[in-house]
């Protein structure tokens, strides 16, 4: 039988300072609905969301559930003395849903106020500290990972952001004036409306995500930004006028008129680009490293085309990426191009120098790169996905540092493309085969990063930078090679994840997209960007394995 367990609340039965036992009340449910009969439970107390040793166990036996409620009492000792913990709560054997944050509190606290389900819609999957459910996000069909924050658009046209509130990059109006946040799950994106708010932002189809702004594509091509504009990130004909907005604002042509017929969207660090109908790139932002492509190195507060060596607009772009110094771009025929900062090679042209026009990437001297249908611009690096499916493989180049290249090296650098390899416990594991997605928006650092792949049978793949658990493979360290993401549960290995129809990576971080509507999230934890309902500090601010993205609040709101 798949059971799954919903917590409803908690109840402290003692009031003096070292409470001995709680009345825990849930819910219960199967494949069917609510679940009735007996079944045996086994309930941990622990002092971290994530691994460790249990304080206490208490063995409930054979618990009574009648339709899908059931209420146990806890006898764990002298253990609550007004810190928080984590339990942990296996059912028949299985281990239901991450650790729940618990406290001893008088009982009064817990008036069962609050409904036991998502009035949102989303699964519920835990409780908040104030006794309010922690539901998931459902109906996700983007997601965009950064460094300190993280965004995603939903099947109804909402967009959320989680994580830090600085410069108004969750984009719910806080976070210029205010001190409020960090919301370690998602807020609703809202519109500005000449600094007052325009009510939520509508029809998003699509989101992306800067170092310090987020921006986000509606159904009708429109694109909408927000958070931080000192290099014109936003697009809205100003630098510094406003420098900082809190809520969504449309993004601008040259001409001054809305940018309206985008098909994509991606963000580098303080730059972004959207492809439109037409097949043409237009950049806007910081281009102090020639990042925008459009022939000069003067940052740009609206959307200017990108051009070629022979100054002629880019045609045909059916895909693009954007890092911190340096942006690439593909066509419907397979080739691609690089442009910006390549002091690494990271440009792909066969040489260690900048450009700010588009220039073909090659997979040999005078060979151009063929067959590419995603591409990663990625720090130091970037990388392709070549021909997706049954022989879909991933090929990188530029500094190999912190093995970005995923080709078994960390040092060197590489002018023309490298197979990225599956790493076989330390060992080469051979070519890695089988891709159909590359990660999307990926982030910004100034050296080297981490990438991941989706393969044909929807498990996700990664390698590069590993010290904040962005890998997903449940460690802490860098990979040369490929290594698949795992999903975590009450801090132990849940299995592989699988069923991913996209990923995104950050700095210090990922996400991913379920085919069935869900995100989640791994890595650094440290400012709620991971938007798993905490914020974790210390050493527990790494998430190594993946986890389910909630919203903040537990009611449509």
């Amino acid at each position: 039988m798949n059971r799954l367990l919903s917590f409803v609340f908690f109840l402290c039965l003692g009031l003096s300072m070292q409470v001995t036992a709680v009345t825990y009340q849930g819910q219960l449910e199967d494949s069917s609905g609510p679940f009735t009969g007996t079944v045996p439970m086994l309930f941990s107390l622990y002092e971290a969301p994530e691994d460790g040793e249990p304080i206490a166990m208490f063995d409930a036996g054979s618990v009574n559930v009648v339709g899908g409620l059931f209420q146990v009492d806890l006898e764990f000792g002298g253990v609550f003395d007004g810190r928080t913990f984590w339990l942990e709560i296996v059912v028949d054997g299985s281990t239901l849903n991450q650790r729940q944050r618990i406290s001893a509190v008088p009982q009064a606290h817990h008036a069962a106020t609050t409904p036991a389900y998502c009035q949102s819609g989303g699964p519920l999957i835990g409780m908040r500290d104030d006794g309010k459910p922690l539901c998931g996000l459902d109906g996700v069909v983007s997601v965009s990972a950064s460094f300190e924050h993280a965004c995603a658009a939903l099947d109804d046209g909402s967009a959320w952001c989680w994580g830090s509130t600085n410069d108004g990059r969750l984009g719910n109006g806080e976070g210029i004036e205010d001190n409020t946040g960090p919301y370690p799950g998602g807020v609703r994106v809202r519109v500005d409306n000449r600094g007052t708010d325009g009510g939520p932002l509508l029809d998003v189809v699509q989101v992306t995500t800067g170092e310090n702004f987020s921006c986000a594509r509606d159904a009708i091509g429109q694109i909408w930004c927000w958070g931080y504009n000192n290099r014109g990130q936003l697009g809205i004909g100003s630098t510094s006028l406003p420098l900082r907005l809190s809520r969504a604002a449309k993004t601008l042509l040259s001409n001054g008129e809305p940018l309206a017929d985008a098909v994509h969207v991606v963000a580098g660090s303080e730059h972004a680009c959207a492809i439109r109908e037409n097949g043409s790139l237009w950049c806007w932002g910081d281009n102090s490293d020639g990042q925008l492509g459009i022939g000069s190195t003067e940052s740009q507060p609206r959307a200017q085309p990108v051009i070629d060596e022979r100054d002629r607009q880019l045609q045909g772009v059916s895909g693009a990426s954007a890092s911190r110094d340096h942006t690439c771009a593909f066509n419907n025929s397979g080739s691609a191009w690089c442009w910006g900062f390549g002091s690494s090679g990271q440009l792909g042209n066969g040489k260690s120098g900048s450009t700010s026009r588009a220039t073909p990437v090659l997979a040999a001297e005078d060979q151009p790169l063929e067959g590419v249908a995603g591409i990663a611009a990625q720090g130091s690096a970037s990388c392709a996905l070549i021909n997706p499916g049954a022989d879909g493989r991933i090929y990188c180049w530029g500094s190999a540092s912190g093995g970005i290249l995923g080709n078994g090296e960390n040092a060197d650098i590489r002018l023309f493309p490298v197979q990225v390899h599956i790493d076989d416990q330390g060992d080469d594991g051979g070519p890695l085969v089988g891709a159909r997605g590359i990660a999307e928006a990926p982030s910004f650092p100034s050296g080297s990063g981490h990438l991941c792949a989706i393969r044909d049978n929807g498990s996700v793949w990664c390698w590069g930078r590993g010290t904040s658990g962005e890998l997903g493979d449940g460690e802490s360290s860098d990979r040369t090679r490929a290594v698949q993401a795992r999903l975590g549960r009450g801090g132990r290995d849940a299995g592989p994840l699988t069923g991913i129809s996209q990923v995104s990576v950050g700095r210090g971080m990922s996400c991913a997209v379920s085919d069935a509507g869900s995100a989640w999230c791994w890595g650094g934890n440290s400012t709620g960007e991971l938007g798993i309902g905490w914020v974790t500090g210390g050493s527990l601010s790494r998430i190594p394995r993946a986890t389910p993205v909630t919203r903040y609040v537990a009611h449509d709101e």
